[in-house]
């Protein structure tokens, strides 16, 4: 939990009524992120002090407007050491989350991270370097479109191996076409269709062909 002069300044039921609705899956969104920046000042909270509650609130609060200004702080003012510990989060998240947790943390690699040119390459080798589980594979390839080609181009090649990774590569192929800033390199992406059309019949790769051709 947050300091509790914090929560004075927010108001406890207000507080309490937003983690709680987080848990029950009643709410998708908060109003005081922007609250919570103005009282660090008026609490004179350190920057170890802001960064340790908005770790907190991405558990106990998981929305976007939480990591809105997560990120600004991680671009911002955070140290190395800082970074690399949210960086762990970002896998902790992805592959133990609750539902909330994970659909906040995937709109905020997708809307900021990974469209950001300062973040995306830390965070994103970061990340196919640590994740292991299946599900948290495919909440990646779900959130790559944005990823600049060349650097998800190796993780793509590497999901050609087994039926699941295929169907993940399948996903992240299209994203990368339809996501407003997706990126696409068309003909390395048309030979990882080949691939998977030639090695496992059942994916059907249609779409993801007909949207590569509307590229070209």
């Amino acid at each position: 939990m947050i300091r509790e002069d914090l929560i004075d300044l927010i108001g406890e039921e207000e507080y309490l009524s937003a983690v709680q609705s987080f848990r029950t899956g009643t709410a998708t969104s908060v109003e005081f992120a922007h609250d919570i920046q103005y009282h660090f000042e008026q609490l004179g909270f350190s920057e170890e002090q802001k960064w340790q509650t908005w770790k907190e609130l991405v558990y106990e609060i998981p929305c976007y407007s939480i990591w809105l200004y997560v990120n600004m702080f991680y671009v911002n003012q955070t140290t190395e050491a800082q970074k690399n510990e949210l960086l762990r989060i970002l896998t902790d998240l992805l592959e133990n989350g609750n539902v909330a947790q994970v659909n906040a943390v995937k709109y905020a690699l997708w809307v900021d991270f990974f469209e950001d040119p300062s973040t995306v390459e830390k965070c994103w080798n970061h990340l196919t370097e640590t994740i292991k589980t299946e599900a948290a594979r495919n909440h990646l390839m779900e959130i790559s479109g944005p990823v600049p080609y060349g650097l998800k181009r190796t993780y793509y090649e590497s999901s050609l191996g087994t039926h699941s990774h295929r169907i993940d590569l399948q996903t992240g192929l299209k994203r990368s076409c339809i996501d407003i800033y997706g990126d696409i390199d068309v003909t390395h992406a048309l030979h990882l269709v080949e691939e998977i059309e030639r090695v496992d019949a059942e994916i059907d790769m249609s779409e993801v062909r007909a949207l590569l051709k509307t590229i070209t």
